[in-house]
């Protein structure tokens, strides 16, 4: 009898327990899924070129929100792409700032998650950028950013922003310091064969990437000397992002360019 009763005090209690419990996963889905859809807004900005649209999605992402970790990563995200649109004489001094805080936002994400490894290769994306804006920033950051994303490819091998950083490596580096052409193409082929070009959001929040490892991807292939690749690349970029405005404005209409000067 006391078995039956134990038995049926335990069942009592799971019931009860059951609904917050329920509340509480159908809140964070909601909140996984509002993220996801508002950064998935960010990226198309981004990716169209749209400043106006970055700025005033940052208005709505809590500044104060330092213990929030996934508010710390999306505001350092948007910064660092924000950050990416200014580059011309005009806005030196307005990217740097900017780079610099969305250096300062994910180092704060990685201090709530140390070992998160998308806040570590947003990290290296943001110490390269840093260390792109001066000689003296690329004597201060540079070795740190290298080490930063070797490790990042160690630890996640698969992941295509960890591959899209470790191709950067390899198609700028010097080859008395690992440079090479044929890795840095392996490794853009990899980032860019993650994606699927038909789908606007593939998978959960982060999940940038795409245009990066294409428009890496086509530089690579040019430099070989495989244009029609390289076309093929951007073509299926802009597929997905008809208004993709690095591919369509900078790098196919250079790859044509460059096509015709030799016909």
């Amino acid at each position: 009898m006391h078995l039956q009763l134990r038995l049926f005090l335990l069942c009592a209690l799971l019931f009860a327990a059951a609904p917050g419990a329920l509340a509480d996963a159908r809140d964070d889905a909601s909140s996984s899924a509002s993220r996801d859809a508002f950064m998935l807004q960010v990226e198309k900005a981004h990716i169209i070129g749209d400043l106006t649209k970055l700025i005033q999605l940052r208005a709505e992402i809590k500044e104060n929100a330092r213990d929030d970790y996934a508010a710390n990563y999306d505001l350092a995200y948007l910064l660092w792409r924000q950050g990416q649109l200014l580059y011309d004489d005009d806005h030196d001094d307005e990217r740097q700032e900017i780079f610099e805080l969305a250096h300062e936002r994910i180092e704060r994400a990685l201090e709530l998650r140390p070992d998160d490894i998308e806040a570590r290769i947003l990290m290296s994306g943001t110490l390269n950028s840093l260390a792109g804006e001066s000689l003296f920033a690329r004597m201060r950051l540079g070795r740190r950013a290298y080490n930063l994303c070797l490790e990042n490819a160690e630890r996640a091998p698969k992941n295509p922003r960890a591959l899209i950083q470790r191709g950067l490596m390899y198609h700028f580096a010097p080859k008395t310091f690992g440079g090479d052409l044929a890795a840095a193409h392996a490794t853009f082929r990899a980032a860019f064969d993650h994606f699927d070009p038909s789908e606007e959001g593939p998978g959960a929040w982060p999940n940038w990437g795409s245009m990066d490892s294409a428009g890496w991807l086509g530089q690579v292939l040019v430099k070989e000397g495989r244009i029609d690749e390289a076309r093929a690349v951007y073509q299926q970029a802009l597929a997905a992002h008809p208004n993709a405005r690095w591919i369509r404005e900078e790098l196919l209409p250079k790859l044509e360019g460059d096509v015709a000067a030799h016909d």
